[in-house]
């Protein structure tokens, strides 16, 4: 899913999603991925 639309959906701020899913980035919850100028959000596989 792009950020931006994570941004549409939540009603969110771009500086706060960001902050919110480079935290999950980092807990390995989802990874985010560069493609362009853009973030593109998966969710992490869970063993």
């Amino acid at each position: 899913m792009r950020q931006s639309a994570i941004v549409e959906e939540l009603d969110w701020s771009k500086s706060k999603t960001s902050r919110v899913l480079s935290r999950m980035a980092d807990e390995g919850d989802v990874e985010k991925l560069r493609i362009g100028r853009e973030n593109v959000i998966d969710l992490a596989e869970t063993e």
